[in-house]
């Protein structure tokens, strides 16, 4: 298929493009452009993802300070060896199994599955968390039960994919800080891997011939496939019109993505070959304009969708245009998002904005519903305020915003219209 392809030819693309340009690196370690704590009244994954990163970036710093990553002189053979296996130790027992795995499965869990689970009202909401091995079985899981008056088909897929829908949008603010920096990370590199695969990861441990016999109700792709088949009568998984099959195969649009092997040669050749934390990676140079384009694969409770996304960086601003342009198996849809990082600055204030249209069908949110649901169009705008630097021993910045929207879905918004605030600090380093 071109479109598994396209991404493939992109992926040996980047791959020369970084051993051709091999920019420098740094020891100094990475410089968040932004450290925001959020309250919000729905905590989404957007407000949630700020959450944990900027925790994730602080005990980031915090162990660097007490295991660096190249504790001694590594110019003979022998300190070489033991400095790689120093840093394989330690990436595999604190970065990935504590700080990676608290970082993103949090993030899948609670602001992921458990945001949707909120936002509908379903009770008895509980999160258990077990750490990789050695640590313990490495899984998280977010119980809850409907409420006696049901639940529609849209709410179940909708809550089905809300974990690897939180994971997108965490992935997709590492992006917007690496461009607002200039450059990425090892911490936020190999938490990038996990966030944005998580969809292919779930794909890998889903069997599909277990659906057909012994369906997992603890898999979201099983509940997710059976759910969507099953909107159109198509209970019987003979008789499926998608398959997880083709849902797997098209998911690897995602290696189109240049950031996920930039975060792969941040871990193996950044860190774990050299001993360093930073990587000034590759952009494509138009004028004073750094640009980015990259390709993306998600989920909708409609079916799976085409993303085709556009980021750059100009001038302390980042941009980022996407394209979402659903697999028309069962409906067709499309749904176009700008955003803008840093967008305006004045007078000491920076505004963020965000704004989506779509036309997508309509969602059935109440039980009773059974009205038609024909495609329709639909809109939000989502912005941040941050304020200049308070008159404080501590530079921190107030912070608030908000979305309003219209009923329909855009990832890490609620799916009822309606207004959604947040209040925030930030904190500048």
């Amino acid at each position: 298929s071109p479109l598994i392809r396209i991404p493939l030819r992109i992926t040996f693309v980047m791959l020369i493009l970084i051993l051709l340009l091999h920019p420098g690196y740094s020891q100094t370690t990475w410089k968040a452009p932004r450290i925001l704590f959020w309250y919000s009244d729905n905590l989404s994954p957007v407000t949630g993802g700020e959450d944990l990163l900027s925790l994730h970036y602080g005990l980031g710093r915090l162990e660097d300070n007490y295991l660096p990553p190249s504790p001694w002189e590594e110019s003979g053979w022998l300190g070489k060896v033991g400095a790689i296996g120093y840093r394989a130790l330690k990436i595999n027992f604190i970065d990935f199994d504590l700080l990676d795995f608290f970082t993103a499965i949090p993030q899948h869990e609670i602001f992921g599955h458990g945001y949707r689970v909120r936002e509908f009202g379903f009770d008895d909401i509980s999160y258990t968390f077990s750490a990789p091995y050695p640590y313990g079985k490495g899984y998280g899981l977010t119980e809850f039960t409907y409420p006696k008056t049901g639940r529609t088909p849209d709410q179940e897929l909708a809550v089905a994919t809300a974990g690897v829908e939180a994971s997108a949008v965490m992935a997709d603010k590492l992006r917007g800080y690496w461009l607002l920096a200039g450059n990425m990370d090892f911490h936020g590199a190999l938490l990038y891997i996990t966030t944005s695969g998580d969809l292919r990861s779930y794909l890998a441990q889903t069997e599909e011939s277990k659906i057909t016999t012994d369906p997992d109700l603890s898999n979201d792709m099983s509940n997710y496939i059976l759910g969507l088949n099953g909107k159109v009568g198509r209970s019987n998984p003979d008789n499926f019109r998608l398959h997880l099959s083709r849902i797997e195969k098209m998911s690897n649009l995602t290696y189109g993505d240049p950031f996920l092997w930039y975060s792969w040669w941040t871990v193996l050749k950044t860190q774990l070959w050299s001993g360093e934390s930073v990587f000034d990676y590759p952009s494509i140079p138009i004028g004073p304009v750094h640009d980015i384009p990259l390709l993306g694969y998600g989920l909708t409770p409609w079916g799976p969708e085409y993303l085709f996304q556009n980021m750059a960086e100009f001038n302390g601003r980042v941009y980022s245009l996407k394209g979402r342009i659903g697999d028309d198996t069962f409906r067709k849809y499309w749904g176009l998002d700008l955003e803008g990082i840093n967008a305006v600055s004045l007078a000491g204030f920076d505004l963020d904005i965000g704004l989506h249209m779509w036309k997508q069908p309509r969602l059935r949110l109440e039980v009773d519903d059974q009205g038609i649901t024909p495609s329709f169009w639909g809109g939000a705008i989502s912005l941040n305020l941050i304020s200049p630097l308070l008159d404080l021993p501590t530079p921190i910045r107030l912070a608030g915003g908000g979305d309003y929207k219209s009923s329909g879905f855009v990832p890490g918004l609620n799916l009822a219209s309606g207004l959604a605030w947040r209040i925030g600090l930030n904190i500048q380093l």
